[in-house]
């Protein structure tokens, strides 16, 4: 049946056919309150949904407790069942195909890979990520980079320079610096016997947002994300931003809160110093050395970093997008310096000449003068 879908933030509604509108469901980080009798009554009747995300942001579990009883019960029976949907994901984002447990009696809820939306509508099957829609079946987007100018030696459809697994694109813009330690990809420490220390040139993940396992005294579940970082280690800012607040916390040690361009703000902990220049009020650029770390965290020395967004609701900075440079680029390409990516001020317009010399080169054959035979002089006779 046709109907028509109306967003205000994170609530939700839904007309069907003639029907009224009605508020179908009102989204927060940790799930919904899902109106069960949306098809049914204009009065709304909610019930409380959590979902289970990983590092990605991929929503991997959303459940309920139906009855109240302080249990999540799994049966085989719809109106029993407390698990709503169970989703696994191919490395680009297509769902795997399985028995997995679900309840055909609840509404789906749609945000699943990335957290973005699901379009099902004419069997497109598409994730809205904002500035474009995107093809989980082939790793592509359906519409061309609006960033593309900056990735000449790409597909203007590719998805994350083909690495989803290191690599995210939040808005459909281009994948940023998700980290912010020097690195060209992350990984999680627990997915390795040695946690990670063989690995070259990773960033390596202690604790992941929202992570539960947690060490005696540190906070549980885990609002932010930790890096293994030892002391004195050089961190770089996420994006051009605007430093809102800079002090020392008894538990947080020295620490840098950053507000970006969408109103996200992220906070760096556990610092033994704050750079020069960086202070409350300043401008600091994407890729710009906002400090070094220090050893004020829970057992080894690690850089804490957490984010909320402009309504204040808490985040994964990772799955954000507050820059332009994958972390290869801005390493291996322009070798860690913010001064030299193109967007940091004054590069754009030398940038901008650069490019127009590559895509139309001087033909100097076609500049060379032109010398043109003299004319014999008149002569001149006297009457």
């Amino acid at each position: 049946m046709q109907y028509e879908q109306y967003y205000v933030g994170g609530v939700e509604y839904r007309k069907t056919g003639t029907g009224n509108t009605r508020i179908e469901a009102i989204y927060h980080n940790e799930g919904r309150y899902a109106n069960v009798d949306l098809d049914i009554d204009d009065s709304p009747n909610w019930r409380k949904e959590y979902n289970i995300k990983d590092h990605l942001g991929n929503t991997r579990l959303s459940f309920a407790d139906k009855n109240g009883n302080g249990v999540i019960d799994i049966t085989t029976t719809p109106a029993t069942n407390d698990i709503l949907q169970e989703n696994h994901y191919y490395p680009f984002g297509l769902s795997y195909e399985g028995p997995w447990l679900m309840n055909d009696a609840a509404r789906d809820n749609g945000y699943k890979y990335n957290g973005k939306e699901l379009n099902d509508d004419f069997g497109l099957n598409w994730y809205d990520y904002g500035a474009r829609f995107y093809d989980a079946a082939i790793g592509r987007w359906g519409q061309i980079d609006p960033l593309s100018g900056k990735f000449a030696g790409w597909s203007p459809y590719n998805y994350a320079m083909n690495n989803p697994m290191s690599l995210i694109d939040p808005d459909g813009k281009a994948p940023s610096i998700p980290y912010p330690l020097s690195g060209t990809y992350a990984v999680n420490k627990k997915d390795y016997s040695d946690g990670g220390r063989s690995l070259k040139n990773a960033v390596t993940r202690t604790s992941t947002y929202m992570d539960t396992d947690r060490p005696p005294g540190a906070s549980n579940p885990h609002i932010g994300i930790d890096y293994r970082a030892s002391v004195g280690t050089t961190f770089y800012n996420l994006g051009d931003g605007k430093v809102v607040e800079t002090g020392k916390g008894s538990g947080t040690g020295k620490y840098v809160t950053v507000e970006y361009s969408n109103g996200d703000k992220v906070r760096f902990l556990h610092l033994s110093n704050v750079a020069d220049g960086v202070k409350k009020g300043s401008t600091v650029y994407e890729g710009q050395p906002l400090g070094k770390t220090g050893s004020s965290g829970t057992e080894h020395p690690h850089l804490h970093i957490d984010a909320i967004d402009n309504e204040g609701n808490r985040i994964d900075p990772e799955n954000r997008n507050y820059g332009n440079y994958t972390a290869k680029e801005f390493f291996n390409t322009y070798g860690g310096d913010y001064t030299k990516l193109p967007t940091y001020p004054g590069n754009q317009t030398q940038q901008e000449n650069k490019n127009i010399m590559d895509a139309a080169p001087i033909q100097r054959d076609v500049l060379k003068p032109q010398i043109q035979p003299l004319l014999p002089l008149p002569e001149f006779k006297k009457n």
